[in-house]
């Protein structure tokens, strides 16, 4: 998992994004792995983790987007192990 880094969200011609890449800095290659369940946003807050069962998450958090104006609680979780996603929902509270 350490040969890969991830790319999500972003902001485009007035819009924000829900897209999400891998690059495989071993093959050079970039895999699609969107869209962001919640939707497009930028500047979130993104870490990695491993859940009871060993599998490896990587979490994005926050953002904003102009539909929702800020996003701050919505968390979305990639299963680097299944290759899906899922959204945890929101927060209690926004990132700070």
């Amino acid at each position: 998992m350490l040969h890969r880094v991830f790319v999500a969200g972003g902001y485009q011609l007035n819009d924000h994004l829900n897209d999400a890449y891998t690059f495989d800095i071993t093959t050079g290659v970039w895999t699609d792995i969107g869209p962001l369940p919640s939707g497009g946003r930028e500047g979130m807050g993104c870490g990695v983790a491993r859940d009871n069962l060993g599998n490896v998450l990587l979490v994005m958090a926050g953002g904003y987007s102009f539909d929702a104006d800020i996003v701050g609680n919505e968390v979305d979780i990639y299963n680097l192990n299944t290759g899906i996603w899922s959204q945890s929902g929101k927060s209690n509270t926004e990132m700070p």
